[in-house]
């Protein structure tokens, strides 16, 4: 007769009870979420919906439709360059290595940028994710990732008025309207511990979420061609 308790019944078979311990195994890396404007390569070469939001992780692109809800539970200031063969980051605002990032990433196709980044986890893909505020169309978004920090907040995309080169969308975050608690879904505080530490080790081993890093001024429109006069 067998133990219940140590059994599992699963399409008529019996097997052994899960073992706990084996729950939170997994990678270190994390993907990044993006919003996918009409300047990101992807939409470019029509492999991904515009303005969508995407889970990204190296080449891959998980669509995350045009709404996403997500709980932020970490952020933390970042300057970062990848100009050069390894990449440079600084944590420290005011530092002198942080302030000089900020004031090349003026410079167009610098490869440096900074800004906020945010740790949070997406239930539609139940797994935790980045978010860089790299640019200053996402900087302008900042402080309103920081009224939802442990609220919950929903991520759109919202159209923004540009006379220079034309109207784009970008990323918009509002403050979620149900209980925050409904976001959170991982699965107990070893997860979060284990996901805030891996978050916060790029500081000691480097980058971890930027393998194919592209597109820091995603977000910026793309400018007109003047067509030619026949």
């Amino acid at each position: 007769m067998s133990d219940e308790k140590n059994e599992v019944s699963v399409a008529g078979l019996n097997l052994p009870a899960l073992d706990d311990s084996v729950k939170g195994i997994g990678s270190d890396f994390m993907g990044e979420l993006r919003f996918c404007a009409a300047s990101d390569r992807k939409v470019k070469a029509g492999e991904f919906p515009v303005n969508n939001f995407a889970l990204k992780k190296g080449k891959n692109y998980e669509d995350m439709e045009k709404t996403v809800h997500v709980m932020p539970v970490r952020l933390l200031p970042k300057a970062l360059d990848v100009s050069g063969d390894e990449p440079v980051m600084s944590f420290q605002r005011g530092s002198e290595v942080f302030e000089d990032i900020a004031e090349r990433s003026k410079v167009k196709d610098s490869n440096c940028m900074w800004g906020t980044e945010i740790l949070v986890w997406v239930p539609k893909a139940n797994e935790f994710a980045t978010i860089f505020l790299k640019n200053p169309t996402l900087r302008n978004i900042n402080d309103r990732f920081v009224m939802t920090y442990g609220k919950g907040a929903t991520l759109t995309g919202t159209q923004i008025e540009n006379k220079k080169h034309g109207d784009y969308y970008s990323m918009a975050c509002d403050l979620y309207a149900g209980n925050g608690s409904d976001l959170v879904t991982w699965e107990g505080d070893a997860a979060l511990e284990r996901a805030v530490k891996a978050f916060d080790a790029q500081k000691e081993k480097g980058i971890s979420n930027y393998s194919e890093l592209e597109g820091a001024e995603e977000s910026a429109p793309a400018k007109k061609t003047k067509k030619k006069r026949g």
